[in-house]
């Protein structure tokens, strides 16, 4: 059995005539290597309260730690939200429910059964399937003003969202200083994009290869922007000689395999931009490609297995082949 843990989008940063350097920083939360990057005046307090906020939302959204919100309302216990975090669970069902539950907040007793959240990985039966997947689903949360809580046997977990969630949040944090002149935040993988770039031109973000090492294409990124990438190849195990990848079909209970290789989204609000990532996925290309031309307010690279890309119109992408995704099958 083989598990592999990829970042999901590697970052290409040139700063050839910055006339002074950033403010950097690493910290582990939410499960995952975040570096952030920050440059202006006040960048060193930035940095600072940046990792004291992203520390303290891991605290309370974490789905192992003990004693987080998260954690309680798995335990069968109702939790009242502050401000931040009730826009952020309204925006998970909202988002849930937009793409007919492609994206499942509620989809947590079906993860852990597979172990991808307790690293105790196995190909479930169809009948512990079956006996977990009615509790499943986006319905099972309730809020009720500031108050949440979850059906009898109903398990949360906002891993698909919440860094997407709190890179924007971060990005707001630091326009609201007035101190801060540019920053790019990797949270995971995940990368937000606040400014841009101090020799004025545009970030350059890099979508991994999920064949291989290297970059599939390159992102040109010019203000505040989530990038995000979701793949099968980032992290799977191997049972038997067949991959079982962690993105797991909300009205299957299995891992996708659909053809889709890889999908990253562009958007300005990173909520959407993370949870869009996940929901694509199991979408699948045609499916996916349907839902950006009744929404647009989206871009997106997509990665097929066979090496193929298509990517929106608007995807400032480049360094690579791609077909436009309105001539997409």
């Amino acid at each position: 059995m083989k598990k592999t843990i990829g970042l999901l989008l590697c970052l290409v940063l040139l700063l050839d005539g910055c006339a002074a350097g950033p403010e950097e920083a690493e910290i582990y939360a939410m499960d995952t290597l975040m570096t952030l990057q920050v440059w202006g005046a006040g960048r060193a307090e930035a940095v600072a309260q940046l990792k004291g906020m992203l520390n303290g939302w891991d605290g309370q959204l974490s789905v192992t730690r003990e004693g987080s919100l998260v954690r309680q309302l798995n335990e069968g216990q109702s939790v009242s939200l502050t401000g931040e975090l009730e826009a952020l669970f309204s925006g998970a069902l909202a988002l849930s429910r937009e793409t007919g539950g492609a994206l499942d907040p509620c989809l947590y007793p079906v993860t852990r059964l597979w172990g991808f959240t307790t690293g105790e990985y196995r190909v479930p039966t169809q009948e512990e399937l079956d006996a977990l997947l009615p509790l499943t689903g986006s319905d099972k949360l309730t809020l009720s003003g500031k108050t949440a809580s979850l059906a009898p046997g109903a398990q949360l977990d906002l891993g698909a969202l919440v860094k997407g969630w709190a890179g924007s949040r971060a990005a707001a944090y630091l326009e609201g200083r007035g101190d801060v002149t540019c920053a790019i935040l990797a949270l995971g993988g995940n990368i937000q994009t606040f400014g841009t770039k101090p020799d004025g031109s545009p970030w350059q973000v890099g979508i991994q290869n999920p064949a291989g090492s290297g970059v599939a294409g390159i992102l040109s990124v010019t203000g505040t922007w989530a990038v995000v990438t979701s793949g099968g190849y980032q992290r799977y195990f191997e049972e038997d000689g067949v991959r079982y990848s962690h993105i797991i079909d909300p009205k299957t209970g299995y891992p996708v395999s659909n053809g889709l290789a890889s999908v990253t989204v562009l958007c300005q609000d990173g909520l959407r931009a993370d949870g869009l990532s996940t929901a694509l996925t199991v979408m699948g290309l045609e499916k996916a490609a349907a839902f950006w031309r009744e929404h647009r307010d989206f871009e997106a690279v997509f990665i097929l297995d066979s090496g193929e890309i298509y990517a929106t119109p608007g995807a400032p992408l480049s360094s690579c082949s791609f077909q436009l995704l309105e001539e997409a099958p």
